[in-house]
């Protein structure tokens, strides 16, 4: 009898997804396929893992549609009780009908990735969830995802609470003292137009005795912030070493993102940052949803530099507990939101199936 397979398709691995892939190994044996640079330019990076992957060219984008060259061969390759796992794009409509096709000779099929996005629409939303009629399984990215679908599709939903290896952290992060960190604050994440950050540098250079310091790449910085400005900005640059992180972490008094928020949020709130995003939810991640209003950090008003500014002076002047806003940052994601908890509830899917 033929052992079962597990392959997973993904359009990318990006280094913080690595600490999942090397604790899912040590649970079962896998595949995966993605590509050297996904439709967003995140690069793959595969270097020193221990899990078997091929990575494939760089996707290519045709009018809105990707393709990830050369999936195909691995996916046609599946046989009856073997089990695909691919990212439920429907941009990436050739794997989505090669996925399908597949399941009709007994291979077990599962959709995984976010439901709602910063560019997700009411339409797209409706062809998301009419792709995922089809398959066995549909793995999402958190609990608020997964309620949201499981009125249309039933028991077969599961949310996989996407999160960061925070074992490091709890070690590396130091006690949040107020007096100690005012004046800098935190921005983690690549400076994209999801990002908006020239949004966030105007804003600051409404401000006074500020300082911003930027973890992320940040080769682009010369479009958006110029070295004559009035606002002071430390870049650290793209860090991969938590023990350095940490040391910028630990000095700050919250954390700042002024466009659509994902997985830096996680991040600051393991290091007992409060946050201060916008207040369009849907205009955020699927992360986003572990943010609370005055409970792990403040909103402004999305799209008014006033509002933002005004919100950062207020932070910085302690107009509010950031003392219990940090321990409530901490309590929202060191459970269930990591790598752990992660594995767990992907296994919880693959064996569904």
């Amino acid at each position: 009898m033929t052992k079962q397979r597990l392959l997973i398709i993904q359009p990318a691995i990006p280094l913080y997804r690595v600490p999942f892939f090397e604790r899912l190994r040590e649970s079962t044996v896998f595949k995966i396929i993605a590509s050297n640079m996904d439709e967003n330019d995140v690069v793959s990076r595969t270097d020193n893992t221990s899990f078997e992957s091929v990575i494939l060219d760089d996707v290519k984008k045709i009018k809105g549609v990707v393709f990830q060259r050369g999936v195909l061969k691995y996916i046609l390759q599946l046989q009856r009780g073997d089990v695909l796992v691919i990212n439920g794009n429907p941009r990436y409509i050739v794997n989505v009908l090669a996925a399908m096709l597949v399941k009709l000779k007994g291979v077990k099929i599962i959709w995984w990735g976010q439901v709602w996005s910063a560019n997700t629409t009411n339409n797209s939303f409706r062809v998301k969830r009419w792709v995922m009629r089809f398959f066995n399984a549909v793995l999402v990215y958190n609990d608020q995802e997964a309620s949201l679908l499981k009125k249309y599709l039933g028991d077969k939903v599961f949310s996989i609470n996407n999160g960061i290896n925070n074992k490091d952290i709890s070690i590396l992060r130091k006690e949040y003292d107020v007096s100690a960190r005012a004046g800098n604050v935190l921005y983690i994440g690549r400076l994209t137009e999801k990002s908006n950050f020239s949004f966030l540098i105007e804003a600051l250079d409404r401000v006074s005795n500020i300082t911003l310091h930027v973890i992320g790449n940040s080769t682009n910085r010369e479009d958006i912030y110029k070295p004559d400005s009035n606002v002071k900005v430390i870049f650290h640059g793209e860090l991969n070493d938590e023990n350095k992180i940490s040391n910028v972490a630990n000095k700050c008094l919250f954390f700042i993102y002024p466009g659509a928020v994902g997985l830096s949020l996680l991040h600051a709130f393991n290091y007992g940052l409060p946050a201060l995003i916008h207040n369009k939810k849907h205009k955020h991640m699927p992360e986003a949803n572990l943010f609370e209003e005055r409970v792990n950090g403040v909103s402004f008003q999305c799209d008014d530099i006033s509002d933002l500014a005004s919100k950062i002076m207020s932070l910085n002047n302690h107009e509010y507990d950031l003392g219990r806003m940090s321990i409530n940052a901490i309590s929202a994601c060191e459970n269930d939101y990591n790598t752990e908890a992660m594995v767990g509830r992907f296994l919880g899917a693959i064996n569904s199936v």
